[in-house]
């Protein structure tokens, strides 16, 4: 049975740019013939009200499942003033036990040179007391504004990373 890999888009702004990074990822992951892809989008499961993790919630529980199922993630989420956006914190804490020993993948996404390295820094210490198994290649998307994946020498570039660090995240799975 293929590894089923939850692909997160860890932003609900309307009109972020991350979605591009985002899709271009998930072109990458659905060209693969060694996992199954299911995506998420944290705005799928915003409500306006704080339930605990505990207890039921009809808009939480799909997310519940699907960690339950997932043998990996790779999470694609932007670099908000050095830190990740409130929404994927949110979706991550509805869970806790689900994603111990999983592996993950994140893919840290900016406007400036830095590619989200602030958020991937800020990010590893909420997966790793998750118990998650982090893959080392991270993913950089800098300046991405200016991201092109249909120019040649961006795609290049980019299928090599993502290829690398999607490798190592089914090495992690076991």
């Amino acid at each position: 049975m293929k590894p089923l890999i939850l692909l997160i888009l860890g932003t609900a702004r309307e009109g972020n740019e991350s979605q591009k990074a985002f899709n271009y990822v998930r072109k990458q992951l659905e060209a693969r013939d060694d996992l199954e892809l299911k995506t998420v989008e944290c705005a799928e499961y915003i409500h306006n009200k704080t339930i605990a993790p505990w207890q039921n919630d009809p808009i939480i529980n799909p997310w519940k499942e699907l960690v339950a199922k997932a043998s990996g993630f790779v999470i694609i989420t932007p670099e908000y003033n050095h830190g990740y956006p409130g929404e994927l914190k949110l979706l991550l804490d509805q869970e806790f036990n689900g994603y111990k020993g999983k592996a993950v993948l994140v893919g840290g996404v900016s406007d400036g040179m830095w590619g989200g390295t602030r958020v991937i820094e800020a990010l590893v210490p909420v997966l790793r007391d998750f118990d998650m198994r982090i893959v080392r290649s991270d993913l950089h998307f800098p300046n991405i504004k200016q991201f092109n994946p249909e120019d040649e020498a961006t795609d290049k570039l980019y299928s090599e990373l993502v290829k690398k660090s999607i490798d190592e995240l089914l090495s992690k799975i076991g």
